[in-house]
């Protein structure tokens, strides 16, 4: 990022799961619940840890604050840069 002018541009990438706005509460607990009892499974940690990929979970809502601070920052530099989505 830096050789491309965005020196100060802190990229971290991550991945996650994400349902439909409308979905339930209890759906979205049971998912969770189950995304955490994956993750701390020897099997799961492993296969991670071959990909290069530290297993971290969050609060419910926390993921989404992440997302949506990400698309500001990212949308913003994307501006400063002249870059238009499509």
């Amino acid at each position: 990022m830096a050789e491309q002018g965005f020196a100060e541009a802190q990229v971290t990438p991550w991945f996650g799961v994400v349902v439909p706005a409308a979905t339930p509460q209890p759906v979205i607990e049971r998912i969770s619940k189950a995304l955490e009892a994956a993750l701390a499974t020897k099997e799961v940690q492993q296969k991670l840890d071959v990909a290069g990929c530290e297993p971290k979970s969050a609060p419910l809502g926390a993921f989404a604050d992440i997302i949506k601070s990400d698309v500001g920052v990212l949308g913003q530099g994307g501006q400063e840069a002249g870059i238009a989505a499509d």
